[in-house]
C-alpha cells in the first residue's frame, strides 16, 4: 500500500514553476530599456527564445551599473547573471570551489551551477 502514495510523487502536481530572474547591465544594442522601460536587444531576444522553448517563466531585469548587478547577485535577487565580465573580486563562492560567476570573458552562468 505504500507504493501508491509514492507513485503520485512521480507526477507533477500542476504547480507553476518559480519565475527565473535574469539580470544584466544595459549595453545597447545587446541589452537596453525601451521607452516603456521594457528590456529589448539581441541578448534579450536570445534569452527569450531559449526560455520560451523550455517553457520556463522568466523575467529580465537590467541594472544601471556593474556594482548594482554584483550586489543583486550576491543577495540572491538574481538567479542568473547575463554577460558580467570577469574580475577576481566578483568571484564569490556559495559552494566550496564552485564560483557563482563564470570565469571566462563575458559569458552567462547560473547561480550555484557553475
Amino acid at each position: 500500500m505504500r507504493v501508491i502514495p509514492l507513485f503520485w510523487l512521480l507526477f507533477p502536481l500542476g504547480l507553476p514553476a518559480k519565475e527565473l530572474v535574469i539580470c544584466g547591465t544595459m549595453e545597447p544594442p545587446l541589452k537596453y530599456l525601451d521607452a516603456d522601460q521594457k528590456p529589448h536587444g539581441l541578448d534579450i531576444d536570445i534569452v527569450t527564445a531559449i526560455f520560451d522553448k523550455l517553457e520556463t517563466p522568466f523575467r529580465v531585469e537590467l541594472a544601471d551599473s556593474g556594482a548594482r548587478l554584483t550586489r543583486n547577485a550576491e543577495t540572491g535577487a538574481c538567479d542568473l547573471v547575463m554577460t558580467h565580465s570577469y574580475k577576481a573580486e566578483r568571484v564569490i563562492s556559495s559552494i566550496p570551489n564552485r564560483p557563482i560567476y563564470a570565469t571566462a570573458g563575458t559569458s552567462s552562468c547560473a547561480r550555484r551551477t557553475c
